[in-house]
C-alpha cells in the first residue's frame, strides 16, 4: 500500500468495525497516517477535497449518509478529475 498507493474502496460501519476492536476514527485516522484522503464516492467524482474526521465520523449515525468510502493517496495525481 505504501509503496503503490491503490485507490481503495472500503466498507466502513460502527458494529462492523467494533468486531476486530476499531473505532470508525481509528480507520479514517490509519488512512490519514498513510497520506490517504477519505471520500463519499460523490465528492470523489466531483474532485472535493478529502473530508474532515468530523463529516465522515457523523456519517456512520442515523440517519446514515454513507457506509462505503473511497480513499486516495494525496500524491496520487492519476486520478485527478
Amino acid at each position: 500500500m505504501d509503496r503503490n498507493r491503490p485507490l481503495i474502496l472500503f466498507a466502513s460501519g460502527t458494529k462492523k468495525l467494533s468486531r476486530f476492536g476499531v473505532t470508525p476514527a481509528d480507520m479514517y485516522e490509519w488512512m490519514r497516517e498513510r497520506g490517504y484522503g477519505v471520500y463519499f464516492l460523490e465528492d470523489f467524482l466531483t474532485g472535493a477535497p478529502p473530508m474532515a474526521l468530523e463529516r465522515y465520523l457523523a456519517a456512520h449515525d442515523y440517519p446514515y449518509q454513507a457506509f462505503n468510502f473511497f480513499a486516495k493517496h494525496a500524491d496520487d495525481v492519476s486520478r485527478q478529475t
